[in-house]
């Protein structure tokens, strides 16, 4: 039995009518126009979201939306259009509520899928990869974001999909660095950096330089790794692999593993500091090791990123480890429905000697979105 009925009032081609969910009772349908109308079924509210966006640069003027697709872990609601771009808006609201007017939304630059229309969209399961259809094929987007690091005497920031820009701090004038451009021959999925090198990999190989001064970038490892996340430490790389952490020499040859359970995760962070390392894994534990000898060995037990009440926190996604491997940063989103996520406001520091968290709330309005410590 219908729970409610409610009708919709909708322009444009009857035979391009799209309609999907985009929110908690927020409903998007498209039918051949310059708008996506948008219906807040609860609060009896409607507004639409137009291609005449300024963040759109003037490039969808006289254009028409065929279709859209929504992503509920990103929050990301793109639209397909007759001239073959795609658009997308992202929700701003800092809640489980939907936006009840097109100021929740923020546009983001237009991407031209080619000259043809895009007649259908969809994410992928892993919510970084959206699927474009168009009448002479299939172009596929991959969500990436540009990597950072800050370790030792670098400063390294991805530039490209296959370039990373790599500043390394000059001995000899504290005040300046050497600035290095470094192009590699694959697509970079993940960055470190220790000491004196450099390490790459894309979930298929792990390369890893040795790169000082002005002296040119030379090549010290090269092997496969199918694991996509990694860490470098002063004499090995630690790799990820199904539900295991591998130390490798800087060849690839595994020195020591260190196995995890299935109830534990997937590993999704490593931070290697110093003498210490912090792993995260998808069930938001956290395991710190000392690093310091040949063989690594945990430090205390696993925790849970809760309250001691038991009350649990949130979801990690990004982690600092500071230099004596006693504070761990932490930034985490909220989910408040397994369809929800929601970056949290907060900064936490997970105190590892004394074994609980403090937090700091950012703004009500603003999200912290990297942690570093000096």
């Amino acid at each position: 039995m219908p729970d409610r009925k409610v009708k919709l009032a909708v322009a444009g081609d009857p035979k391009l009518l799209d309609t999907i969910w985009v929110g908690q009772g927020l409903m998007a349908t498209v039918s051949g126009e310059s708008i996506i109308r948008l219906f807040n079924i609860d609060a009896d509210e409607n507004y639409h979201l137009s291609v005449n966006e300024s963040a759109f640069q003037g490039l969808l003027f006289n254009d028409k939306i065929n279709t859209i697709s929504y992503n509920p872990k990103k929050r990301i609601l793109s639209g397909g259009t007759r001239n073959g771009y795609i658009i997308m808006w992202k929700c701003k609201v800092l809640s489980a509520n939907s936006p009840t007017d097109d100021s929740g939304w923020q546009a983001l630059p237009p991407i031209q899928a080619g000259q043809q229309p895009v007649i259908n969209l969809a994410w992928g399961s892993n919510n970084s990869i959206l699927s474009a259809v168009q009448p002479n094929g299939v172009m596929i987007l991959n969500h990436q974001l540009l990597k950072k690091k800050m370790k030792d005497n670098f400063k390294m920031i991805q530039i490209s999909n296959k370039a990373v820009e790599v500043r390394v701090k000059n001995e000899m004038s504290p005040n300046s660095d050497y600035q290095i451009i470094m192009t590699l021959g694959m697509n970079i999925k993940g960055i470190d950096c220790c000491g004196s090198h450099t390490l790459f990999w894309n979930g298929r190989f792990a390369q890893l330089y040795d790169v000082q001064g002005t002296q040119g970038p030379q090549l010290l490892g090269n092997f496969e790794s199918n694991s996509i996340v990694c860490a470098l430490t002063p004499d090995s790389v630690v790799q990820c692999s199904e539900n295991k952490l591998e130390v490798c020499s800087y060849s690839g040859e595994v020195k020591q593993v260190l196995p995890l359970t299935e109830q534990e995760g997937e590993i999704i962070k490593i931070d290697a500091r110093g003498k210490f390392m912090a792993v995260v894994t998808s069930k938001s534990l956290i395991k710190i090791f000392d690093i310091s000898r040949r063989q690594y060995k945990q430090l205390g037990v696993t925790r849970k990123f809760e309250m001691k009440s038991g009350e649990q926190i949130g979801q990690i996604k990004e982690i600092a480890l500071n230099s004596d491997g006693k504070k761990l940063a932490i930034l985490s989103d909220q989910v408040p429905f397994p369809s929800i996520t929601i970056p949290d406001t907060k900064i936490y520091i997970y105190d590892i000697d004394m074994d609980n968290f403090m937090q700091m709330d950012v703004s009500p309005n603003r999200i912290p979105v990297e942690a570093f410590w000096d």
